[in-house]
């Protein structure tokens, strides 16, 4: 685990320079979550050996906010999750870090914001002596700890069904067997693993209580605490881990009652659930989303879109604000009005990592492409997503991207008000959001990113393919009917890109102002430079797009009668 801690200013202290006192809120950098620090004054509310009952508990958490203790108003009840994750399974009486958590009393902690499910005047309680998990009758008195920051996301964004007896977890970044295994010893599972391949992987392994507990599922939503959408299960309660006890016992869940504990011996047939992690390479990027709710037809009627297709991915941390789908994370200034011209922004950003800003001394200023990640296309004035509104202004903000069309005058930027992006004078100031860490290097345009074949062009760092080939100006009804009648490279599910998308495949810096690369795309210049449309809409009258003359983009193409150029992309 590493720590960092706040005060009542918001500011980051020296942990070993500072006064317990001093401490008010402790920031675990690993699971991003923030926890309340107790008083040690016994007339304070926030006294550490108060005893609350549950919904005692539950005002507790409501008073935080409304005095906004530790400078936030979004303090609540942690999940069962959240709260083992203080607990260290190495440990027993006290089973956390009495070191760091010093205001923790070895007794029981409620969690879980709604009832326990068989029992609805219970309520769950974690034990900080030894960190099993139990019901307790919401009417009885229990410690209390309140929780901010990021939160485990519905399964539907958690979980993908791999196909191949697989499930990935793409928040916590770990896969999981599908099947339910049958009855087997502790020893035995560690004795088959040697020998053990699934879907091509050979490191899979038991979980840990603090992984076999993020696939329990707190709803009760089936009357047992399986996510049956995604994992197979039997008549078998028990679940074991890799976590032991005195090395004799194991620890385990019980999936029918919910109940865990050290309680099962290594030699007892129980069931079991493999796991492996993710390494780096297997890191995911999926693109971000467009924040448009609705697209519209041929004719500007309305149609439907996946809701999940809208929804942003971004999660909030005191300093920082990361994406999901990118695994970017994103400066968040404290200062929304700041100004700065590319020299003063290049030296913001050295200064974020000479103090170490938010944990790290990774941070650089953004491409276009990871810049435009945080516009919401559904908005305007300013188009980004809600999570920024805090700290973006409605204006232009700088890139690490130079426009080579006016050599050393002009750098791109990214204009807040629209989505747009936009080349600006070096000299005039603009906003800065420096970014951290990714998925994939966007701005590496080397052969190995690309796989060209005759008809198609596969992006394997964003997991696209586009059509090589070109398609003669036309509108977005003309366009629908062609990939209706036509198969392309054997694929019938062609469609036009979004401007995120379409953003991708756009060389702004390029010295020879050839926007697009011509060995991916060796036709493109055979016809008049043009406009190339994207799905995006604004009004319902226009289309985004990019202007293939100067790689502008922007909202101006008529998306009724007017005729375009489109480079058609689809999904692997």
């Amino acid at each position: 685990m590493s720590y960092k801690f706040l005060n009542a200013d918001g500011k980051f202290l020296n942990f070993n320079e500072c006064k317990p006192e001093e401490i008010t809120v402790i920031c675990d950098t690993q699971t991003d979550l923030d926890w309340e620090v107790k008083s040690a004054e016994p007339n304070d509310k926030r006294f550490f050996q108060r005893l609350m009952t549950w919904n005692e508990f539950k005002d507790y958490v409501n008073y935080l906010n409304e005095i906004s203790y530790g400078g936030f108003s979004d303090w609540r009840v942690p999940s069962k999750h959240e709260l083992r994750s203080l607990i260290n399974y190495s440990n027993v009486n006290p089973a956390y870090q009495k070191n760091i958590f010093k205001t923790i009393v070895a007794n029981d902690y409620w969690c879980g914001a709604e009832p326990f499910g068989p029992r609805q005047d219970c309520a769950w309680v974690i034990n900080f002596n030894v960190g099993s998990t139990t019901a307790k009758n919401q009417s009885l008195q229990s410690y209390g700890l309140a929780v901010r920051g990021r939160k485990l996301p519905p399964p539907q964004e958690r979980f993908k069904d791999n196909g191949d007896g697989t499930i990935t977890d793409n928040y916590l970044k770990l896969m999981w067997q599908k099947e339910a295994n049958g009855r087997t010893s502790y020893s035995q599972v560690l004795e088959m693993l040697p020998n053990f391949e699934l879907a091509g992987h050979r490191d899979w392994r038991l979980p840990t209580m603090h992984e076999l507990s993020s696939i329990f599922d707190d709803s009760y939503s089936n009357r047992n605490w399986f996510f049956e959408d995604y994992f197979e299960h039997n008549e078998i309660p028990h679940y074991i881990t890799s976590n032991t006890f005195e090395n004799t016992y194991v620890w385990v869940i019980n999936f029918y009652f919910g109940y865990d504990g050290y309680y099962a011996e290594k030699t007892i047939p129980l069931g079991y659930r493999l796991v492996r992690s993710l390494t780096e390479s297997d890191d995911t990027f999926q693109m971000p989303c467009s924040g448009q709710k609705e697209l519209f037809d041929a004719n500007g009627n309305v149609v439907k879109i996946n809701a999940e297709l809208a929804q942003s991915s971004f999660g909030e941390m005191n300093d920082y604000i990361w994406d999901m789908r990118s695994g970017l994370t994103y400066e968040k200034p404290n200062k929304k009005n700041a100004a700065y011209t590319l020299e003063e922004a290049q030296e913001h950003v050295n200064q974020l990592n000479a103090t170490f800003f938010g944990g790290t001394n990774t941070w650089r200023l953004p491409t276009v492409d990871e810049l435009r990640f945080i516009v919401d296309y559904s908005k305007k004035n300013p188009a980004i997503f809600d999570v920024f509104a805090c700290c973006v202004r409605p204006d232009f903000y700088w890139t690490a991207e130079d426009y080579p069309a006016i050599t050393g005058e002009r750098n791109w930027t990214i204009y807040f008000a629209f989505g747009c992006a936009v080349p600006v004078d070096k000299n005039q100031p603009c906003g800065c959001i420096a970014v951290s860490g990714g998925y994939q290097n966007l701005a590496d345009r080397s052969k190995k990113r690309y796989e060209i074949a005759d008809e198609y062009v596969i992006d394997k760092y964003t997991s696209l393919m586009w059509m090589r080939n070109e398609l003669p100006a036309m509108t977005w009804a003309e366009f629908d009917k062609y990939l209706t009648e036509n198969t392309i490279a054997g694929y019938n599910d062609w469609r036009i890109p979004e401007m995120k998308e379409l953003s991708t495949i756009v060389r702004r810096s390029d010295k020879n102002k050839e926007w697009f690369d011509p060995e991916l795309f060796p036709h493109i210049y055979d016809t008049p430079r043009s406009f190339f449309i994207a799905r995006e809409t604004f009004n319902g009258m226009f289309n985004w797009g990019c202007n293939m003359i100067f790689a502008y983009d922007g909202y101006y193409a008529d998306r009724l009668n007017g005729k375009y150029r489109i480079k058609a992309v689809r999904n692997i």
